[in-house]
């Protein structure tokens, strides 16, 4: 897998780094992307749900639902076991 990281990240030995994020981006879509395209599965999908962050809310948790029924009903009606 290709680095990710466009600048490796170093800090001094007395020093801690800080934490950021924006925009309610757990992770950065583009670094995300790049890791899901490392990843073989027989089916897979690359999803981006609008607001969610950090934080459990009701529309991420709405949102996440709609899309794991979705696979579940798609999983099940696939499965020839």
């Amino acid at each position: 897998m290709p680095n990710i990281w466009p600048t490796p990240l170093s800090f001094p030995p007395d020093s801690k780094p800080g934490r950021y994020s924006g925009r309610g981006e757990v992770t950065p879509a583009q670094i995300s992307k790049v890791y899901f395209e490392g990843l073989s599965a027989p089916t897979k999908e690359f999803l981006l749900l609008p607001r969610t962050g950090h934080d459990p809310n009701p529309p991420m948790l709405d949102a996440q639902l709609k899309v794991l029924t979705r696979i579940r009903a798609s999983a099940l009606a696939n499965d020839t076991h």
